[in-house]
């Protein structure tokens, strides 16, 4: 046996020929020898007979060797591929096939490409026996079988993105950058990164002020697989930051519905914050205010309304015990007071002032209220008219020349007495006679009463009235015995 260049195949292959049974002086049909790798190809030697799949040699010169080429058979070498990420069964992916020649070295460079096919698909290798030494092709016949099979598993990688991974890719990015056929991340996956916000906004007051936001960062992580591109898990969206609780501001003229605005006080709040966006109203309303009335409820002219001062710790109260406005010519009995709704306004109620007046003699008095007509009625004598309160000397129950008149309660008591009014050439006599007749009055005291003993001090001072009158009296007398 030689190969196709001449050359003695490798080992001892030689075979005699065998007699010819029929001719001593022959040799007969030798079967070639079998020499595994090898098959006989020499159609051009005549010596050389195949018939179904035998090869025989019948010499032409029984003394002489007869060269028989052989040629080595093919051979080849799979390397098959599974996908174990498979759930159903183990996915056997395409396969790679390397031909060459028995004995000869096996390349398994084709299946070496292919495992790096794979993993720039997004696969990675989980066992692979392709061996890392050199490889011979067997020697045995491969009929439809081969002998030489060797297994690369491989699994889908995953590729996990967001956190703190520092894996941000967007949306439309390639999975496996280097594989030109890559699937691509989606919106949802990418979807890693967010930012939300707590708003609390100010109305209803004519300075509301600017609304007030704060911001989170919230991040999570996505683990997508890298060979089909869809994804496998997500955790929960977490965020180092939160939320302060924050103050109203205080707004002058106005009052705000909370002290402080809490993401807590948001509609959508839970039982803890989430990534998603909180908003909280802060509304004010305007303060009422101190409104100076008189004793009938009506507003005193000339004065304005005095709007509740804020309470600069509480936005939400105006401060208690409140001086009430100052009202000249009046006062009152409420001069602090706290609002009970300070949205509403209050009423004040004022007293007119005390004040003196002078009588048609020159002579000061004081019982009269600041701003009073105080006038003499000509057609009834003895009348003065003071804010609409009758006041008459005429009374059953006291001397004619003294009147008492008690006003409202916690009022001042005013006493009128009749006052002779002097005229020249006149004796003191005929001068009191002119006064009574014409009806002068005059205002001559006053008593600040307390509600109990009113009536002894008032009877003191008439008696005493009474004393002087009786005096005058005398001293007139005594003035015309002298003449």
């Amino acid at each position: 046996p030689v190969d196709s260049d001449g050359n003695q195949i490798p080992g001892n292959h030689n075979v005699p020929y065998e007699n010819d049974p029929t001719d001593p002086t022959k040799g007969g049909e030798t079967p070639v020898p079998t020499i595994p790798g090898y098959h006989v190809e020499d159609s051009n030697n005549p010596s050389v007979h195949t018939t179904d799949g035998h090869t025989t040699v019948t010499p032409n010169d029984p003394g002489k060797d007869t060269d028989v080429i052989y040629v080595k058979d093919d051979a080849q070498a799979t390397v098959m591929f599974i996908d174990e990420t498979d759930s159903h069964s183990h996915n056997v992916l395409p396969k790679v096939s390397i031909h060459g020649l028995a004995g000869e070295d096996i390349d398994f460079a084709p299946a070496i490409a292919f495992i790096d096919t794979y993993k720039n698909s997004g696969y990675e290798v989980v066992s692979n026996n392709i061996p890392s030494e050199i490889t011979k092709y067997d020697l045995i016949l491969d009929n439809g079988t081969v002998s030489q099979v060797y297994t690369v598993h491989l699994k889908h990688g995953v590729v996990t993105i967001g956190g703190d991974t520092g894996n941000n890719p967007k949306a439309g990015d390639k999975i496996n950058p280097n594989d030109p056929h890559s699937k691509t991340f989606t919106n949802d996956e990418t979807n890693v990164n967010a930012d939300h916000t707590f708003t609390v906004t100010y109305t209803g007051s004519n300075n509301n002020p600017a609304n007030n936001v704060q911001t989170t960062h919230w991040t999570r992580t996505v683990t997508v697989d890298k060979v089909t591109g869809q994804k496998i898990s997500a955790t929960d969206w977490v965020t180092k930051d939160s939320y302060h609780e924050v103050d109203t501001p205080v707004v002058t003229g106005y009052i705000a519905d909370k002290a402080k605005a809490n993401v807590s006080d948001a509609s959508n709040y839970t039982d803890k914050v989430q990534p998603e966006d909180y908003s909280v109203t802060v509304t004010y309303s305007k303060v009422g205010n101190f409104i100076p009335v008189d004793n009938t409820g009506k507003p005193i002219p000339g004065t304005n309304p005095q709007p509740y001062k804020n309470d600069p710790q509480d936005p939400t109260k105006v401060l208690p015990d409140e001086d009430v406005p100052s009202v000249p010519g009046y006062h009152t009995e409420t001069p602090k007071l706290t609002p009970v709704d300070p949205t509403k306004d209050t009423k004040v109620v004022y007293i007119k002032d005390d004040t003196k007046v002078t009588d048609n003699n020159g002579d000061s008095t004081s019982d009269g209220q600041a701003g009073s007509d105080i006038t003499k009625d000509d057609n009834n004598p003895g009348t003065i008219s003071d804010d609409n309160q009758l006041i008459s000397p005429e009374s059953e129950s006291e001397p004619d020349n003294h009147k008492l008149v008690k006003k409202q309660k916690h009022e001042k008591d005013v006493i009128v007495n009749k006052i002779p009014k002097t005229e020249p050439g006149k004796s003191h006599e005929a001068n009191r006679q002119s006064s009574a007749k014409n009806g002068h009055l005059t205002r001559v005291a006053k008593q600040s009463l307390p509600q109990t003993g009113a009536h002894k001090s008032t009877m003191a001072i008439v008696f005493g009235i009474l004393a002087a009158g009786l005096g005058l009296f005398g001293l007139a007398g005594k003035r015309k015995k002298e003449d």
